[in-house]
């Protein structure tokens, strides 16, 4: 089963975007890159750490003009950054729990939040 590992952790870090800052999840990026598959409208992830039982989950989903990511664990804080579709680089709005927070324009291909909690849904609309 080891030599699975490096490609669970590849996995995890390059297409679900969960890079693990602390070793237990207490502090993570998320970074999911699912819109480079235009054929990919969700998916959801779970990453567990037997020895800590920490955890980070999230549920990411894409409509036409919006990116929806829906995190839980048991950590402290992450950092969510959404990568946009070509389409979404005019004007950007960032939701945190349905409550309009950043805008955004301009020619960046992400759009990111430090998450002080988690159980929260961050979403981009354009």
């Amino acid at each position: 089963m080891i030599p699975f590992l490096p490609m669970l952790g590849a996995l995890f870090e390059d297409l679900a975007g969960i890079v693990d800052e602390s070793g237990c999840y207490d502090d993570t990026v998320i970074s999911p890159r699912w819109p480079v598959a235009p054929t990919i409208t969700h998916a959801e992830v779970v990453a567990h750490d037997p020895a800590s039982d920490g955890y980070i989950a999230y549920y990411w989903q894409r409509s036409e003009r919006e990116i929806r990511l829906y995190v839980t664990g048991s950590g402290r804080t992450a950092y969510v950054r959404l990568f946009l579709p070509a389409q979404a680089l005019e004007q950007v709005v960032m939701t945190i729990n349905w409550s309009p927070t950043i805008r955004y324009g301009g020619n960046s291909h992400y759009a990111g939040v430090a998450l002080g909690r988690l159980h929260v849904m961050v979403a981009v609309s354009w």
